[in-house]
């Protein structure tokens, strides 16, 4: 019956992301928890399907699914599953106002939802063992070192992409380096949270937020803003990993995971337009140059025109189709171009505003703000205002 069992919670659906599957190899470690802690490897499984443990649980068995990047040899913890007789089922999901699916994530000046669906908890049986009778949930935060961009934050993603695990969304993705053989990966993650993050990650800021623990049945909700540290936190990007641990019991000496899920947290973008020089006249409007950095991952960014002082309403603003750069990614991304031939747009005597707009799922934010008198012999700059969202 228990191997039945195993095989049901083992099962495991994936979604294929692209051709990138083939870069990774697969693998669930089996660790019976029982003294003495023993290892078994389930090798080289495919990104869709189920299997049957390799062995029946005594008292509780840890299960967890790696892959490991053909060429780089990056290794990625992806899900991590406790499997008892007694042990309660925990599901996380956190939403955002952003729908992306892959991987949740909003942005440092917004909120996001963590759900915790719990079943199978006993607090009101006296014979029960303490692992049945409530949860611990723990919170870490992590912001990235962004000193070269976002390559490693895209790499992660890349690999969390291939999986969709059926009860835990996509895992944990972090890199974590863990070692895979012996007894001591027992544990589960948390001693490797709190130690230091290893693997693609090097230079990271970690906090480890104070433990709640949840002692009923059903749907728990709670509404947070960012965790992650950063002396600029509109600049800051980092993750929010939020685990769920059954207490020690049975032989095992550490918590171990009931479920898990994360959010990624990006920074605000900032935009600025230059070329004009207050106080100076044009015989012609000059090329703009326009500088955009941490755009969201899912935005639409442009730049309009409209006659008359700065606006929230402008009355029939010209939208600059040069300008647009449509971003849909897993990461920010940053883009720096020029406007040119404005003389086009702006033919006629006046005062001019020109704008830096930024769509994202949360609204629309605007980044720069550039106003302009346009005279019948050229242009002159009567100011700029550059900011971020």
């Amino acid at each position: 019956m228990k191997r039945l069992l195993i095989a049901a919670l083992l099962s495991t659906s994936a979604v294929q992301a692209d051709d990138e599957s083939a870069n990774y190899l697969n693998f669930i470690i089996q660790i019976q928890n029982n003294a003495p802690l023993t290892t078994h490897k389930i090798d080289d499984i495919t990104p869709v399907g189920n299997g049957t443990a390799l062995k029946g649980v005594e008292t509780s068995s840890t299960f967890q699914l790696w892959t490991i990047h053909r060429t780089t040899g990056a290794e990625y913890l992806l899900d991590e599953k406790i499997v008892s007789s007694y042990h309660p089922e925990v599901e996380i999901t956190i939403t955002s106002a952003d729908p992306y699916e892959a991987i949740p994530r909003t942005r440092v000046d917004h909120p996001f939802e963590v759900r915790y669906k719990v079943t199978g908890l006993k607090s009101n049986d006296e014979d029960a063992p303490d692992s049945s009778k409530s949860i611990i949930i723990n919170h870490v935060a992590t912001t990235y070192d962004t000193t070269d961009g976002y390559g490693n934050a895209q790499a992660m993603n890349s690999a969390n992409r291939i999986w969709n695990n059926d009860n835990l969304e996509v895992g944990l993705g972090l890199g974590l380096g863990l070692g895979l053989g012996g007894g001591d990966d027992g544990g589960g993650l948390l001693g490797g949270l709190t130690n230091g993050l290893g693997g693609i990650f090097d230079s990271l800021l970690s906090v480890v937020l104070p433990q709640q623990t949840i002692d009923k049945n059903g749907l728990t909700k709670q509404t947070r803003l960012t965790s992650i540290q950063a002396d600029d936190l509109t600049t800051a990007a980092g993750e929010e990993v939020f685990t769920a641990m059954a207490h020690p019991d049975y032989g095992v000496a550490e918590p171990s995971m009931l479920g898990t899920a994360k959010v990624q947290v990006w920074p605000i973008a900032q935009g600025s337009l230059s070329g004009f020089q207050p106080g100076v006249e044009y015989n012609r409007i000059p090329d703009i140059q326009v500088a955009l950095k941490d755009l969201y991952p899912a935005s639409t960014t442009y730049v309009r025109a409209y006659k008359g002082n700065p606006t929230d309403n402008p009355s029939d603003p010209i939208i600059i189709n040069s300008s647009y750069v449509i971003l849909n990614d897993s990461v920010p991304g940053d883009r720096q171009y020029a406007l040119t031939g404005l003389d086009n747009f702006i033919t006629e005597a006046g005062t001019y505003t020109l704008e830096i707009l930024h769509e994202t799922p949360f609204g629309v934010d605007l980044l720069a703000q550039s106003s302009g008198l346009v005279k019948k012999v050229g242009l002159r700059v009567i100011g700029n205002l550059n900011t971020s969202e």
